[in-house]
């Protein structure tokens, strides 16, 4: 699912609803910001994603507005942090039986995720790359 949260509530489908109907049911929702927290209204797009999560700070050159990398990364990255996430659950309802889960998958989330040492580096040094 790939709509603004509460999209599928208003329209009587989301995770309560579909999970009353099938318990094993694994859901994916991607958004902008996630199904919980304060900007989980607003519209989020890979643009806005790889800006939020520090990708479109790092491109570019200094005094120069950020730059595209070129790709939608920020798309790709909570795709595949969704399958990460899908594929964990499919494991655990097979392995342990039971119950489907619910799966959030920020686009932002997904490109911090991957900035690797950006944060201990300011943490530590106060770098700012």
């Amino acid at each position: 699912e790939n709509f603004k949260p509460g999209t599928l509530e208003g329209w009587g489908l989301g995770w309560e609803q579909l999970h009353a109907l099938n318990p094993r049911l694994i859901m994916l929702r991607i958004s902008g910001y996630g199904q919980t927290g304060p900007y989980r209204d607003k519209p989020g797009f890979g643009v806005l994603g790889e800006s939020m999560g520090g990708l479109r700070y790092l491109s570019g050159e200094p005094g120069r507005v950020p730059v595209r990398v070129g790709i939608s990364l920020g798309d790709t990255l909570a795709a595949l942090h969704g399958v990460i996430g899908v594929l964990t659950a499919l494991h655990h309802r097979t392995a342990h039986g039971g119950e489907g889960q619910f799966i959030d998958v920020a686009l932002y989330e997904s490109v911090f995720n991957v900035m690797e040492s950006l944060l201990p580096e300011y943490d530590a040094f106060g770098a700012v790359r």
